[in-house]
């Protein structure tokens, strides 16, 4: 016999399906704390042009993301182009947010 511990929606919803994901897998969904929201950037992010020179530079690529409505980010995405031999290119983009986290700090 088992014992509901928790009602977290209509079994098929979306939010319900992932709030029963984070509960059996322990997830931490609280907020972030003032020390992690401290270490974010602004929101005038600047790259310099030394760090835009270490990679492959897509930003011209008609890009979309495929994060869902309900992520906290959008860091995942895709782009689609016919190539001049009639292939179709498909790329696949995943941000790499390591470069704007800091070596112990609280992210």
């Amino acid at each position: 016999v088992g014992k509901v511990n928790k009602a977290l929606g209509v079994r098929g919803d979306l939010v319900a399906e992932s709030a029963a994901v984070i509960e059996t897998q322990g997830i931490n969904d609280q907020k972030f704390s003032e020390e992690v929201l401290a270490c974010l950037p602004s929101e005038q992010l600047v790259i310099s042009d030394e760090e835009v020179a270490k990679r492959r530079d897509m930003r011209k690529e008609l890009t979309f993301t495929i994060d869902p409505d309900t992520a906290r980010d959008m860091d995942d995405a895709i782009h689609c182009k016919l190539l001049d031999n009639g292939n179709t290119e498909v790329g696949v983009h995943i941000a790499d947010v390591s470069y704007y986290i800091t070596p112990g700090s609280a992210l």
